[in-house]
């Protein structure tokens, strides 16, 4: 007994030496800690790990997205190379799929054509109540145009079982770029909305009234983004977690019909319990609902509608 014991601790100890190498193979010693302490903590694994350009950081999360991608695009260029595949197979689909994103000079001629159809229906809304109509059905579509979702996520407390869950749309960038921007983000700011009005101007609007729909749009997604969590309080895993029923979103959240939106989505309609995400942005959202214009959110679902 006594040697298994001895063994198990010279193995520990063994195991501790050489992390212990590891450890200080990753330190810049010719750094002073008390000048610097992160370049003398992880100096030389920064110089031995060099950031992609085309990413912002670099660890194992980041191999591993890497990795994801590259088996991803494995298996999508399998399929988009078979030709024979059968009619409506998921093969067949991703490979058509493909080979038609790739085809940018036929996409080029068609222009906007593809989407015509769902501008003018959101052109010919006279009411809130086709809005909040065709909001839904475009959504269901995949063309994000409602501020809301619905869907299914993992429970948070359980990785091995799915649950609904309810979350706030609207906002695209993080709080902070709505509540205080620094200069880097207001630069960013002004070029999302650049990049809004192009949008708005290249199916069809004048460069009036893109400026106009762009200005309406943002000023939604403002009054939702200011509400929503900052990027250091989403880190704590529990204020993304707000368990209710059904019957309890229907009370607490009168301002979206989520029965045409989940019969929209063709979503089970025995849902028992949802995670709501975050609380305030999505009461942001019904008031957003309620306050707005027609012609402004008209605006909001034309930008989405691409």
């Amino acid at each position: 007994m006594m040697k298994k014991l001895l063994m198990v601790v010279v193995l520990a100890l063994v195991s501790l030496a050489g992390a212990a190498q590891t450890f200080r193979a990753n330190l810049d010693e010719s750094v002073k800690p008390g000048d610097n302490f992160w370049q003398y903590a992880v100096g030389n694994w920064l110089k031995n790990n060099p950031i992609d350009k085309e990413y912002p950081m670099n660890g194992a999360f980041v191999d591993l997205h890497k990795q994801n991608e590259l088996r991803i695009n494995a298996l999508i260029m399998k399929y988009a190379n078979e030709k024979n595949l059968p009619q409506g197979s998921d093969g067949q689909k991703i490979g058509a799929f493909y080979r038609l994103y790739m085809d940018s000079v036929g996409r080029n001629k068609m222009g906007y054509e593809p989407i015509l159809p769902y501008l003018k229906q959101i052109r010919s809304i006279k009411t809130r109540e086709e809005a909040m109509k065709v909001m839904a059905e475009l959504d269901a579509k995949g063309f994000n145009t409602a501020p809301y979702g619905l869907g299914l996520t993992l429970n948070p407390f359980n990785s091995s079982f799915l649950m609904m869950g309810v979350s706030h749309g609207g906002a695209t960038m993080d709080q902070e770029y709505y509540a205080e921007p620094n200069e880097q983000q207001k630069a960013e700011v002004a070029a999302k909305k650049s990049l809004y009005k192009d949008l708005l101007k290249m199916v069809g609007n004048s460069d009036a009234d893109a400026e106009r729909m762009m200005q309406a749009e943002w000023a939604i997604e403002h009054r939702i983004g200011v509400k929503t969590l900052n990027q250091v309080d989403r880190r704590d895993p529990m204020k993304t977690i707000h368990f209710t029923t059904w019957e309890q979103l229907l009370k607490d959240f009168k301002g979206i019909d989520w029965v045409a939106y989940r019969d929209a989505l063709n979503a089970p309609k025995d849902i028992d319990t949802l995670n709501v995400e975050q609380l305030e942005p999505l009461h942001e959202v019904e008031k957003v609902l309620a306050e707005t214009s027609v012609d402004d959110l008209k605006a909001y679902m034309e930008l989405k509608a691409r």
